[in-house]
């Protein structure tokens, strides 16, 4: 997902983290210029296939969850 990633100017910032309490949990934080850019993500034919790839190896589907940053540092 890297490449998509990373050519896509509507992904602001991407985070891809290990749990460091649980080695078995990924969190994942993404900023996104709005949330059509976020829709567009999960519709994007490389999540799919990634999806694809990788649910196989995971206990359940990923769960999404969107949040309105209200500060930042910069």
């Amino acid at each position: 997902m890297a490449p998509t990633i990373a050519g896509n100017p509507e992904h602001l910032a991407y985070f891809y983290c290990y749990d460091q309490e649980d080695t078995d949990v990924l969190r994942v934080f993404q900023l996104y210029t709005g949330v059509k850019a976020a829709e567009d993500f999960l519709k994007h034919q490389n999540y799919a296939a990634y999806l694809n790839e990788v649910e196989p190896l995971l206990a359940g589907a990923p769960e999404i969850h969107t949040a309105e940053p209200k500060w930042k540092k910069n």
